[in-house]
């Protein structure tokens, strides 16, 4: 028995297919080949699936249309008050988004606790997970290129134009300082961030479990002093927590 597990972005979908306690295979699809049952040849072999979707209504009907002529059943994943024995921080659950919901089940099976979730994406998400695995609430903040972004289109004389990678060095340059500038802010939110948790849990900073997702999120984690973990399909581990799949 196959479940069919699908990531529904806003540029693209991850799925994974979860078989014998485990996923077997994984993959994406680039959302405007989302209604095309030609790309979805390997969902046959799945008896149901389960999506967390961040997309339009448009994208997740198209998929839903193209999973039901191949005979597989969707179930859309929401935010709960509580779900697989977390509780969620949120007095309206509904207002957390069901992306960063499903890491945070993720991040409630981490061996060590308590855990900053980070998903670096086009938003930068830090949710915390506490010491008895419940998610003890969070900050969003503009991602690394919103932030640059936020600076080349609000100015007139500022602009990023240098195809170096960033690093966390002073820039010699207005292009460099703006690029390492949005890495340094994201890395320094991360750290206060921390500092809170182990305020709230009372325990050392450096105790904590840093787990990172999303786009830049292995570039984040680099720059930490501190020990930290990249998770390519994090949101993909909670949601096989929330379908029942994994303890």
């Amino acid at each position: 028995m196959s479940t069919l597990l699908l990531d529904i972005g806003n540029t693209r979908c991850k799925w994974g297919l979860w078989e014998d306690g485990m996923f077997t295979r994984e993959g994406a699809v680039d959302n405007d080949d989302i209604g095309k049952a030609n790309v979805w040849t390997f969902a046959l072999d799945a008896d149901s699936a389960f999506a967390c979707s961040v997309a339009s209504a448009r994208r997740t009907d198209a998929l839903h249309e193209v999973l039901s002529r191949l005979g597989v059943k969707l179930t859309l994943a929401q935010t709960t008050s509580e779900r697989a024995g977390v509780r969620c921080a949120y007095t309206d659950p509904s207002r957390l988004g069901v992306d960063r919901w499903m890491a945070v089940l993720a991040g409630s099976r981490l061996p060590r606790r308590p855990a900053l979730i980070v998903d670096a994406g086009t938003a930068l998400t830090i949710d915390a997970v506490d010491n008895d695995g419940n998610h003890a609430g969070g900050f969003i903040i503009p991602g690394i290129q919103m932030m640059q972004s936020a600076l080349t289109t609000r100015t007139a004389n500022i602009r990023v134009d240098e195809p170096d990678a960033i690093n966390e060095s002073f820039g010699t340059s207005t292009s460099e300082a703006v690029r390492n500038g949005a890495l340094v802010a994201a890395a320094g939110a991360v750290d206060r961030a921390a500092n809170w948790l182990a305020m709230l849990c009372d325990t050392d900073p450096d105790a904590l479990t840093f787990a990172f997702t999303g786009g830049n999120g292995e570039m984040l984690a680099d720059t930490l002093n501190r020990a930290a973990d990249f998770h390519a399909n994090f949101v993909l581990d909670g949601l096989a927590i929330y379908a029942g799949l994994a303890p």
